[in-house]
């Protein structure tokens, strides 16, 4: 699991971690930022695939 997932899971929990907005706020943004991460080497890998060059590693 990776600690962006832990620490959703943590809050979500009924006797997990107490968040305030702050700390929302910044989890909610770590998340997008990851996922427009993900969503640009998608979009990069589909394009390669296209033109028949090979996607970059992580």
């Amino acid at each position: 699991m990776q600690p962006l997932q832990a620490l959703a899971r943590q809050i979500a929990r009924p006797n997990g971690l107490s968040a305030n907005n702050v700390d929302l706020l910044r989890l909610a943004a770590a998340c997008h930022q990851q996922l427009a991460r993900r969503m640009e080497k998608r979009a990069w890998q589909a394009q390669a695939a296209e033109q028949g060059m090979s996607a970059p590693s992580d």
